[in-house]
């Protein structure tokens, strides 16, 4: 095994623990971007031992790197002894001289793993908004990444789910993905340091526990080898595919620009346009990318297709181009709703903004917009935009204009444009948020979680 982890390459046979501090030092020399010398860092605790190590190791590598720890504990109200959880952090933090922040849900949590990780990292998101932090530092490690990509099997996934848990996302990082369960906890112990207990990890009720206990280990023993490296193998290869296709995209992209892309297969244009929209904070997918990847060859000069989510495709001359609208990229800003969490913010250009609260059920006396729906768990995060020409919702009678909604609510067309639609993290728009058409919604994109959301339409 090398001296480092590197989070592509499957680790081979743990070495010893003592040896972690130096092979994290040199992993994080060796990828600059991931914890930069001289980063605020919020490291999110739980208080087991992976996110236990995580937080031991950093400490003591901090004055080297110049780094600025927090601890950041989120308590979602569902186990017994949350408050003597919290109290013993921060006795153990105190010792260590890092500070603690500590956050809870405001209303009750089902036990459901997928809403419970949706607070959690909604709250450390803004928790790291409130400590100037520039990274989130979480303690997934190997066998989390092993059981991620088994799990996105079972459930049918492309290439990029088979790349696995990136070792960096924007500000949210992992750093121990090239460590084991066994060493971490081996090293937790040699410290002398005891972490808690969490005993959902043991509990068959949930599919991970499941994987985890019962379907890695019947795997392992009809295989006779080691499924562990056999995975994490395929996730190094997915991650480079992966890479190779964003290279290539990249180049089709410039060839837009160029009149070159035509000539490109249908499927690398639609990587090329994919990647413009990740580039604008845009996921776009669907039957828009693959109409637009087909018919980009026959667009004629000054004339376009829109992509969905405020993104239009144009060609001017023998250029392509991927841009906002012109409306709504001079006047709007799009709202992120990261959980279910209650919480507000501004929508609209300047000197027209309006608030937007969400989370629970509306209020009954609000005298604005007032929508009570269900998302699922996994469609978060939301976003908030303005409408844009080329949307399309899903309604019992099958797809429909939100153009041709708005014509058929007699909604003045100087008032369309500032019209705001809800949509989820695939890009499907769940609800048109304009008193007329609030009880538009798409019930076949909702389920499981009560959100409520109000829009002042004064």
């Amino acid at each position: 095994m090398p001296g480092h982890p590197d989070p592509d390459t499957p680790a081979g046979p743990a070495v010893a623990a003592a040896d972690l501090p130096a092979r994290l030092e040199g992993h994080v020399r060796d990828h600059g971007d991931l914890l930069p010398a001289g980063s605020r860092i919020l490291v999110a605790l739980s208080g087991g031992p992976d996110s236990t190590a995580l937080l031991l190791l950093l400490n003591g590598l901090a004055p080297r790197f110049e780094w600025n720890l927090t601890a950041a504990h989120f308590d979602h109200g569902i186990r017994p002894g949350g408050p003597e959880r919290v109290a013993r952090l921060r006795r153990w933090l105190a010792a260590l001289g890092a500070p603690l922040v500590v956050g809870r849900p405001d209303r009750e949590l089902g036990r459901a793993h997928a809403q419970l990780r949706r607070a959690r990292y909604a709250w450390l998101r803004r928790a790291a908004r409130g400590t100037d932090a520039d990274r989130i530092a979480t303690g997934h490690q190997r066998d989390d990444q092993i059981e991620t990509v088994l799990f996105r099997i079972l459930r049918g996934t492309g290439n990029r789910g088979l790349a696995g848990i990136p070792a960096r996302r924007g500000s949210l990082v992992r750093p121990l993905l090239g460590f084991g369960r066994e060493e971490l906890a081996r090293w937790l112990n040699a410290q002398g340091v005891e972490a808690f207990d969490d005993p959902s990890n043991r509990d068959r009720r949930y599919a991970r526990s499941r994987l985890r206990h019962d379907l890695l280990p019947a795997l392992e023993e009809a295989a006779g080898t080691e499924v562990g490296d056999a995975l994490l193998s395929i996730a190094a290869a997915a991650a480079e595919v992966r890479r190779a296709t964003d290279r290539v995209a990249e180049r089709a992209l410039g060839a837009l620009a160029d009149g070159c892309a035509p000539d490109w297969p249908v499927e690398l244009r639609a990587e090329a346009l994919r990647l413009a929209g990740r580039r604008a904070g845009v996921r776009l997918r669907g039957a828009a990318i693959r109409r637009a990847s087909r018919d980009l060859p026959a667009l004629v000069s000054g004339h376009g297709l829109d992509l969905g989510g405020g993104l239009r495709l144009e060609r001017t001359f023998d250029s392509w181009s991927v841009r906002g609208t012109a409306a709504e990229a001079a006047r709007y800003e799009a709202l992120v709703i990261d959980g279910a969490e209650p919480d507000s913010g501004m929508f609209g250009p300047a000197g027209r903004r309006r608030r937007v609260c969400w989370g629970g059920a509306p209020r009954a006396e609000s005298g604005g917009t007032r929508v009570a729906l269900h998302v699922r768990a996994d469609h978060f995060p939301l976003v908030i935009r303005a409408w844009s020409s080329g949307d399309r919702i899903r309604l019992p009678g099958g797809g429909r204009s939100i153009a041709r909604l708005m014509g058929e609510a007699r909604i003045p067309r100087e008032e369309r444009r500032s019209t705001p639609v809800l949509v989820d993290r695939h890009g499907r728009i769940l609800c048109v948020l304009r008193r007329e058409l609030s009880h538009r919604i798409d019930r076949e994109a909702t389920a499981s979680v009560n959100f409520g959301i109000e829009v002042d339409d004064g």
